[in-house]
């Protein structure tokens, strides 16, 4: 009977996704990415290169989660195969912004990274980590231009819980 209501209470929490909802400061690294020399790539404007809190909020209704990172908003198809905690998120495309300004420059520089980026992901509680792919064609407010594609890993702790 023990076993029972054991069982019972992992398959309630499993059902709820809504349990990922909350802020999170998220470290994601590039470890490998084509071509090999990314060149004039402003590499601290992209949300999967760095330190940045995510926001995430599951849409029960169309089952899929709310991404915000950096005040930008996308919508992520999250895909649960059943397991408890692994869940894949899938943004087909985004164009993402970020400050490219360096040390020099005489007018704010912006990139914009439009991207195609997935994840494969395990939450742990406070916890949250996993594998990406995305491939990104930028360009900059100053003319620059490029696409890479890479992989790389992502390790996040929970901030604020949103429940």
């Amino acid at each position: 009977m023990l076993m029972l209501l054991a069982l019972f209470a992992c398959a309630s929490e499993c059902d709820d996704l809504a349990r990922i909802n909350g802020t999170y400061e998220v470290l994601s690294t590039v470890n490998t990415h084509e071509p090999e020399d990314v060149g004039e790539m402003p590499t601290t404007s992209v949300f999967f290169n760095g330190i940045w809190d995510w926001d995430l909020q599951y849409l029960r209704d169309e089952g899929n989660v709310r991404l915000k990172i950096d005040g930008q908003e996308t919508t992520a198809r999250l895909i649960n195969d059943g397991a408890c905690n692994a869940m894949s998120f899938n943004v087909p495309a985004w164009d993402f912004v970020g400050d490219a300004t360096e040390l020099g420059d005489e007018e704010p520089v912006d990139a914009t990274h439009s991207v195609a980026w997935s994840a494969d992901l395990v939450w742990q509680g406070d916890e949250l980590s996993g594998a990406y792919e995305v491939t990104d064609a930028w360009s900059t407010s100053d003319g620059l231009s490029g696409s890479m594609s890479a992989e790389g890993s992502i390790a996040g702790t929970l901030l604020t819980s949103a429940e």
